[in-house]
């Protein structure tokens, strides 16, 4: 690798050598070239914090006695400078030369930011720049009242109330429902008197049965809602699905039922699963279905 030279003409074997000869670490050296600094810049430009005296170079490779000193030499206060070199991560020349932002003039009167300005005007910041962007002026922005916008909620009937969480409770019924439902072009009346259960689909059980919804249908056949769902996913008929045994599983690993080992392999267009079995009385493997590994386990079980 080639040597390290500084602006005096110095040579080091390794930055390492340099950086100690200048009193300052490596990794704040790699950090600053990071951000854009020189090598002079990064190695001879003193640490910034702490209140130090070392004397400091600024870009051009003038030498200060310290970093306040070279600061007030370009008219900046060295809290902004170390602002700008820490947080904005700024190269020596920028931080030192870029002139301070002028204070803002709003009706008449100077503000050293527009912060400063709102916190004086009890306005929120949000909605003056907000206004700002819509083109407003910055007179207008602070000075036009904030409208009040009015949360109360009008039923079909005319009745009002306080927000949309109180129309619900009133209800017994879900904000998220009433949402939903207006967003799909419901009227206020069928939103709010009808209830969710009305709305689910019917459903058949295996006997004929009628049920107002799945859920109701599953924990009448003690099957968990979301099991019956997957089922259904992978080809399931109804029948199926609500019969079999939660031991049967849609996963490839081998389960115990009864006398053998089962695992799922498949189903039929017709919806019905196949699995994989092994029984553990004959020592038989084959695919059955659920019918026939009953069949089969009750045979070799000498029921």
């Amino acid at each position: 690798m080639g040597k390290w030279i500084d602006s005096s003409g110095t040579e080091y074997k390794t930055l390492k050598e340099m950086c100690e000869a200048h009193g300052i670490s490596v990794l704040t050296v790699q950090n600053r070239r990071r951000n854009g600094w020189t090598l002079t810049e990064a190695v001879e430009h003193g640490l910034c914090s702490g209140g130090r005296k070392d004397k400091v170079k600024d870009h051009l490779g003038n030498e200060y006695s310290s970093v306040a000193s070279m600061c007030k030499a370009y008219g900046i206060g060295r809290s902004t400078f170390e602002n700008r070199i820490k947080r904005g991560h700024w190269t020596l020349e920028k931080a030192l030369t870029t002139p301070l932002l002028s204070k803002l003039v709003c009706n008449g009167r100077e503000y050293r930011s527009r912060r400063d300005m709102c916190v004086k005007m009890n306005i929120s910041l949000d909605t003056v720049n907000q206004r700002l962007k819509r083109g407003m002026s910055i007179e207008d922005a602070v000075s036009v009242p904030i409208k009040k916008v009015s949360k109360e909620c009008v039923d079909h009937t005319g009745g009002t109330f306080k927000s949309l969480r109180e129309m619900a409770k009133f209800y017994k019924i879900s904000c998220n429902t009433i949402i939903d439902r207006l967003n799909k072009g419901w009227d206020m009346e069928k939103t709010l008197t009808t209830l969710p259960k009305e709305i689910s689909c019917e459903c058949t059980g295996l006997n004929g049965e009628a049920f107002v919804s799945v859920r109701k249908m599953c924990e009448h056949y003690g099957i968990k809602r979301s099991k019956f769902e997957n089922r259904t996913r992978y080809g399931w008929n109804t029948k199926n699905a609500l019969r079999i045994p939660c031991e049967f599983s849609l996963r490839k690993i081998p389960v115990d039922y009864r006398s053998m080992s089962i695992s799922y392999v498949t189903c039929s267009s017709n919806g019905e699963p196949f699995f994989k079995v092994k029984c553990n009385v004959c020592g038989e493997e084959d695919v059955l279905s659920y019918d026939e590994i009953n069949e089969h386990a009750d045979k070799c079980e000498g029921r």
